[in-house]
């Protein structure tokens, strides 16, 4: 299972979680588009922590700016950028 921890002890569950060119790109399996959106505040975003298969751990800082959301087939897609 892959989730994210955001700067505030949230987590969520995610299929997808990459960073390329400035953006950090976060697919959520399901969730509403509502409570996401209301969690990836500046203050939240400052840092989050990608872990999966066990012991394998990113942390993407600093992309703050939440550029796009949306409904997707598969659940809800995020953008992230860096300003």
């Amino acid at each position: 299972m892959r989730k994210i921890t955001l700067a505030n002890k949230q987590t969520f569950e995610v299929s997808r979680c990459g960073a390329a060119d400035g953006f950090l790109w976060i697919a959520f399996p399901g969730g509403d588009i509502d409570v996401i959106r209301a969690a990836l505040t500046p203050k939240n975003t400052q840092s989050i922590v990608h872990e999966w298969d066990g012991n394998d751990i990113v942390v993407f800082g600093g992309y703050t700016y939440l550029s796009d959301i949306a409904r997707t087939a598969g659940g809800v897609q995020a953008v992230l950028e860096r300003r």
